[in-house]
């Protein structure tokens, strides 16, 4: 073979050995970086979002973006701890008394200016919609030195409230956002100094709890998101007295 023959294929077969190289690099590359790619979404930390009624510069209700170790709260197997607290109509209502039954317990206060109107009309909402479901609804007040069992009493007739299916539960302040904090593990605090508004006293969840039969908590639905009341409704009706 002449070397003017040679020449074209040394050239064809170094114009395919840089092309192959080339290839070879550019899928390691593409391969490198769907790994660092998988490991980052591995690693980067879940964000859980919650609208509390927290008061900002122009007086609407603010957002509290935490970052928990887990995005999913572990309630006690067991089921919530037993508690006496003073329904509106005066009488003693304890865990024993709720036992038997699914229920649903959301928090508000009477005075509030945030997102409570919008808990309380999710539960009214509720009642309707579970009216043949065998459910109790519960509404403790974050509020209990306003919120007497009078107080709760003319809120209660404002949303239409059930005194058979939907109970106001109000008592000492303490043992109340203790118990809201311990067994539901949701957020529940009274605002001081230039921090406390007027309808803005307390900084509290707007989720909503769903608590089986036994006692034991299953979900937590936020009141504002019309996607968490729809799975709300569903969950209710699966479970069994």
């Amino acid at each position: 073979m002449s070397e003017q023959q040679a020449a074209p294929k040394a050239r064809r077969l170094s114009l395919f050995l840089w092309v192959t190289g080339a290839a070879l690099w550019l899928i390691v590359l593409v391969l490198a970086v769907g790994i660092f790619t998988r490991r980052g979404e591995s690693e980067a930390p879940s964000i859980e979002v919650e609208v509390v009624d927290s008061p900002t510069s122009d007086g609407a209700s603010g957002v509290v973006v935490k970052t928990p170790k887990e995005t999913t709260p572990i309630w006690n197997p067991n089921g919530v701890a037993d508690f006496s607290f003073t329904e509106r109509s005066g009488e003693t209502v304890t865990k024993q008394d709720l036992l038997g039954k699914p229920w649903i317990v959301g928090f508000i206060f009477t005075r509030c200016a945030g997102p409570c109107p919008k808990v309380s009309g999710q539960m009214s909402v509720l009642q309707d919609a579970l009216a043949d479901a065998d459910v109790r609804l519960v509404t403790m007040t974050v509020d209990p030195d306003y919120d007497t069992p009078d107080v709760l009493s003319r809120y209660a007739e404002a949303y239409g409230a059930d005194a058979e299916k939907w109970l106001f539960l109000t008592g000492d302040k303490d043992t109340l956002h203790g118990y809201i904090t311990k067994e539901f593990l949701q957020s529940v605090e009274e605002m001081q100094g230039a921090d406390r508004k007027p309808g803005f006293e307390v900084l509290h969840t707007t989720n909503l709890m769903l608590v089986d039969a036994k006692g034991v908590v299953r979900g937590k639905y936020n009141a504002q998101e019309p996607e968490d009341m729809a799975k709300l409704r569903r969950d209710v009706k699966r479970l069994k007295s």
